[in-house]
């Protein structure tokens, strides 16, 4: 799993992390990071995309997951906050 190379420890129960996914897509990535994040915000633009995959996870989405279908461009992001940008690979479908 891409999050396993990328961020080795990056656990639930020790981090406190707060994960802004741009370009969440069908949220797959966004669904492993909810797994060990404190709160993920998954922005994706196109409605056709996160739509059909928010259906697929239905009320199994997990509670610290929040998708918001929206341009991230157009969101007003606090100034104080820190960035770490993570390399992204493809991931099977689920």
């Amino acid at each position: 799993m891409i999050l396993n190379r990328s961020v080795p420890n990056f656990r639930k129960d020790s981090n406190p992390f707060v994960v802004l996914d741009i370009g969440a897509g069908d949220l797959r990535l966004s669904l492993q990071i909810a797994m060990r994040a404190k709160m993920v915000y998954a922005v994706e633009v196109n409605p056709k995309v996160l739509g059909p995959a928010l259906e697929k996870i239905g009320w199994d989405q997990p509670r610290n997951l929040v998708a918001i279908c929206a341009n991230a461009l157009d969101i007003p992001f606090p100034k104080d906050i820190t960035i770490d940008v993570a390399p992204n690979a493809p991931l099977p479908p689920f």
